[in-house]
């Protein structure tokens, strides 16, 4: 199973819920930038599976998909 992809396409859809949920400019910027940040950075940089880089870059992104579900929480869209 893709266990890559699964997480990639859950970041994203919760991503994309805490854009159109986000009010302000600000926090629509910040999101923008850190999802960008993301995508691009193994296309920029080379990482192995069993390098540090790559580790950080996997644990990144799913704590950015958890603070996206804890943002969603916090305005108000989920119960």
């Amino acid at each position: 199973m893709p266990y890559g992809l699964i997480l990639n396409v859950a970041v994203v859809v919760v991503f994309i819920i805490a854009f159109i949920k986000a009010e302000d400019m600000k926090p629509r910027i910040i999101l923008a930038a850190v999802m960008a940040l993301i995508i691009l950075l193994p296309r920029i940089v080379h990482m192995a599976p069993t390098s540090w880089m790559w580790w950080v870059h996997y644990i990144g992104k799913v704590v950015f998909g958890l603070c996206c579900i804890v943002y969603i929480k916090w305005s108000g869209m989920a119960y």
